[in-house]
């Protein structure tokens, strides 16, 4: 088996969790398009209302909030969620990552538990002001802590998944 390219460790809790569905619900392109949607939605229901009365844009600004609420609660509930998960998952033992990264794969293990992705099924790569995710075509996240590299440093691995082909989410 060849040497790892690069290492990462931590502890996996809720600030890891808040900051990758912050990420989700803030950072992708579904979502963006979404906001920029609604944002021209509201702004043309002003217009229109300015001859018909201001109902039409109390109604898509009451929507709004509705949706602003819905989106809050959502990524409240993932959160909690994923943290459950991870204290189940781990019989109540702080789940510690380490992630091995070699020249075709990614490797989690988890407490003995292991999953390998490989690079042919890497979706995208995100970034947030502390962690890179990598997204597999399942949908499913490896989180890396940008400071609890242990060989290697962040900014060499994103270069690193952009010279595999992996392209970054902006």
């Amino acid at each position: 088996m060849n040497d790892p390219l690069f290492k990462n460790a931590f502890v996996r809790g809720e600030d890891t969790a808040k900051e990758l569905f912050k990420n989700y619900f803030l950072g992708s392109k579904r979502f963006k398009i979404l906001y920029i949607l609604f944002a021209l939605l509201l702004v043309l229901s002003f217009f229109v209302s300015a001859d018909t009365g201001y109902d039409t844009f109390l109604f898509s600004l009451f929507c709004g909030v509705i949706v602003a609420i819905i989106l809050s609660i959502a990524y409240r509930k993932n959160v909690k969620v994923t943290v459950e998960r991870d204290r189940e998952r781990c019989n109540g033992k702080e789940p510690y990552n380490e992630l091995f990264v070699y020249d075709d794969r990614i490797e989690l293990d988890i407490l003995g538990n292991n999953q390998t992705l490989y690079f042919t099924d890497a979706k995208q790569v995100s970034l947030s002001k502390n962690y890179i995710f990598v997204d597999s075509k399942a949908n499913y996240v490896y989180s890396f802590k940008k400071d609890s590299f242990t060989l290697g440093s962040a900014e060499e691995f994103i270069e690193f998944l952009k010279s595999k082909g992996i392209k970054e989410q902006k």
